[in-house]
Formats: C-alpha cells, structure tokens, sequence
C-alpha cells in the first residue's frame, strides 16, 4: 500500500520553487487499484491491437536512446493502431516539463524517460507518479510471451535500480557509464603511448596534445556547466577514495579528498580544456569532440554512437575507448542507465504499456545494439546478428563499458540521501565551475556542504 504523501510535503522535498507555487491541482492520492487488477478485467491472451485508436505521448531527452525510439515508433503505430505524439527535449527542459506536469495532475503523461534518483523515485512512486509495472510484466494477457525481463535482465538488477516500495517502476533501457574517449590518431601521432591509465597519465596526455598541437586541439573537453558536471566527477571522487557521503548519510564535500577531486577536475579544463568551460554542458563537450577540437572527452558511453557517425562526427574511425582512469585512492567509474516508465497519473496506462514493452523488448534493443546502443538485456549480444556484425571498436568498446560497470560506483549523481538530487547537484557543481576559474575551492566546498546539510535538515521537518 502506497503513503499518501501532501502537496505541501512534496513542493518542499522536490524544491519546486515558483514554478510549483503556481500551481492549483492538489497532487492526488494513488489510483485505486493495481495494473494486475485493471488487467484482470482484459480478456485472455495478448493482442498487439487491443488498444488501437489510442493516442499516447512520449517524452524524453534529445540523445541517442531518443533517437532509437522514434525510429522504431512508426513500425508500432502500425502493428498497434496506436499513435504516438512525442516531445524530445534537452534534458533540464524535460526534466522540468515532467515536474511541473505531474505536480499539476496532467493526465497524459503516458510514458516518459525516468529522471528521478533513488530517495526522488520513493517520492514519485508515493504520490501516483509511477506504477507498479511488475504485475503486467507477469500478466501474459497484457505482456507478450517472448518479453522475458525478469530472465533477460536480471530480476536482481532490475529491483536494485530501477524499483521504488519493493515495486518495479521502469525499465532500463540504456547501459550507461562515464568513460574515456581518445583521438588514436593524435594520440599515435604525438607518441603517447595508450590511453592513460591513472589520473597522472590523463594530465601528461591532456598536456601532450594540446602542446604538440599548437593549442588548435584542446587536451580534453569535460562537462562544466551547473549541473551536469556532477555525473563525470563522482569518477574522479572515487578515484580519491570517497563517494559522496560516508555511511551515515553525512555529505563529504568538505573533507579532504573531495576538495583534491575538485581540484583535479578544475585543472583540467582550466589549464587544458576549451574556454569558457564553466559554460559548457554534456551536448557542448560532445560537440566539441566530435567536431575534432578535442583530444579526450570522458562523458556517457550511450555518445560513442555519435562519435562513430560520420554524418554527425569529423573523427568518426579514429576513436578509442578507456576506462575510467585510476587516482592516488582508488578506482571508480560512475555508472547507471536511462529508463523509461509508464505515468501513474496517466489514463492510458494499460496502452502505455505496450508501448514501454514494445521500446524494450528483444527486437527493439538488438536493433538498438545494431546501431551503436548498449543494452542491459543479455540476448541482443547472444545473437547471431550481432555475432555477425560486430566489429572490433563494437567489441572494444562493450568491454570497456563492462570493466566500466564492474568498478561502477551506481549512486545518483549526488548524495543519494538528498531527495531533491537537481538542487544538491547544482549546489556541487558550483564548487566544480569555482575550481576550473581557479577560485577559492576550499570556501566553495564547505558553502556546498552546509547547504547539502541543510537541505537534509529540510526534509526531516
């Protein structure tokens, strides 16, 4: 039984500012009545037409994933009879539309892209944002016999990360983490011998491509704009020993190692990274890099199908792969994954969830891997397409994002204890934007840290 949860209770946990004070709907209480109940009613055996005439809504992020969805949605539409209107956003433009609609009790949000952490997605899950989709994935009247999830992904992976209340609430779709990309070419050109292996390695090779270059290359392009960068630093925390919070749920931006993360991290793109850095978001660095004006980048393994793209990439071909390099206390890559759920508050739940179904079954992901994705299903990779297709980079590149995962820290990009993960995730990457114009790191790590500590403080009131 889902807790009823206040709208004043809400607006203060998810931080909703203006934007939520404007609003009049009162957040409901959850929908009477599980997915397995609203499906008893449904006859016997599953039919890819039973909800045709329908019209569904999608929203998600301008990336690759979206880029896979909307070129399997026609081959839906038309085996289904159901149409799909999608909105395909920049990701802090989604991530406030899903906010605001859901806090206004929209009711089609149909399906849409999961942008909230662990504590977040209790939240959600209390409020009727989310459903329960496990009892559909059980149900063979509303769930094709060949979907397989709980064998194909893993049930112990699919209720470690993507369940809320002990219920699963989306399913992954996209397997993600932060890892190296380097120039071969410059990188063979100017002598350096690999990627680099360690922290000192990714300085000594950032330092020698900008050098050898005449500074028409920069030695690497990272995130820096507020609040991205939090993604691609939590490698560089662990890789000094911590991650963002000790066992008791205390933040640790002030300690020791995080200020030496800071540091690291600021220096890079300050002495070696383009101009203007504090500036530059996710899709700014990948531009870069794959517009050939950068010799490493490390940012999200679900960007190396751009890289690759010709039509898209001037480096397409000369592209290698590393793992998150080593620091002086450990080594850590931050890892995750995108996931796409069905709205708790839509009216088309059980049409929705063909929908989420069909994006995620075999079919979809093998086409997805075919065409640059990484998946967490197992079967795309078993197959003899793929076997068959597969290059050497294909392989190169699944290895890295495995050895990635297998030292992945899967925390939020931010303290994972904070519910509201965009507030506590812009007020670290402040610390980050401080380092790289060479502040005063140390007072912006403490300011961080009092506020972390006081955004702890507002949600045990």
């Amino acid at each position: 039984m889902r807790s009823q949860i206040s709208r004043r209770q809400l607006l203060r946990l998810l931080g909703a500012g203006t934007a939520g004070a404007a609003l009049t709907a009162c957040v409901p209480a959850a929908p009477a009545g599980a997915p397995a109940e609203e499906a008893m009613a449904e006859p016997e055996g599953f039919d890819w037409q039973r909800y045709a005439g329908t019209e569904l809504r999608y929203v998600g992020e301008t990336q690759p994933l979206s880029d896979h969805v909307l070129s399997i949605l026609p081959q839906f539409e038309e085996m289904t009879g159901i149409k799909v209107n999608t909105e395909i956003l920049p990701w802090a433009q989604m991530v406030q539309k899903i906010r605001v609609e859901l806090m206004a009790s929209n009711e089609d949000m149909d399906v849409f892209q999961l942008p909230a952490g662990a504590e977040e997605r209790n939240v959600w899950f209390d409020a009727g944002w989310l459903n329960d989709i496990g009892p559909w994935v059980d149900d063979p009247s509303m769930t094709h016999e060949d979907y397989d999830l709980w064998e194909d992904m893993g049930q112990d992976y699919l209720m470690a990360g993507y369940s809320s209340r002990g219920s699963l609430v989306s399913v992954p779709m996209q397997m993600s983490a932060m890892i190296g990309y380097y120039r071969k070419d410059l990188f063979e050109e100017y002598g350096i011998d690999g990627p680099p292996t360690t922290f000192e390695e990714l300085e000594a090779a950032a330092a020698t491509v900008q050098e050898q270059s005449g500074g028409e290359v920069f030695g690497i392009t990272m995130r820096g704009k507020p609040p991205v960068p939090t993604s691609v630093f939590k490698g560089f925390l662990g890789g000094m020993g911590i991650m963002w919070e000790d066992d008791e749920g205390v933040p640790l931006m002030d300690s020791e190692e995080a200020i030496a993360a800071f540091d690291f991290y600021g220096k890079l793109l300050r002495l070696y990274g383009p101009p203007g850095s504090p500036n530059i978001d996710h899709v700014g660095a990948v531009n870069i890099f794959s517009q050939g004006k950068a010799g490493m980048i490390i940012d999200d393994a679900v960007f190396r199908k751009d890289f690759q793209d010709p039509s898209k990439s001037t480096v397409a071909g000369n592209i290698g792969y590393f793992l998150m390099p080593a620091g002086p206390n450990g080594q850590r890559a931050s890892a995750g994954g995108w996931s796409i759920t069905v709205g708790g508050l839509s009216q088309k739940k059980e049409a929705s969830w063909y929908l989420l179904q069909f994006i995620s079954n075999k079919e979809s992901m093998l086409k997805y891997v075919l065409d640059g994705g990484a998946v967490p299903r197992r079967s795309p990779y078993e197959t003899e397409a793929y076997k068959t297709q597969a290059t050497q980079d294909d392989l190169d590149f699944v290895q890295v994002l495995l050895d990635s995962r297998a030292i992945g820290d899967f925390s939020p990009p931010a303290p994972p204890s904070i519910i509201n993960l965009m507030r506590a995730r812009e007020s670290i990457a402040q610390v980050i934007v401080t380092s790289i114009e060479g502040g005063d790191v140390v007072a912006a790590a403490q300011k961080s840290q009092q506020e972390l500590l006081e955004m702890l403080e507002e949600q045990e009131e």
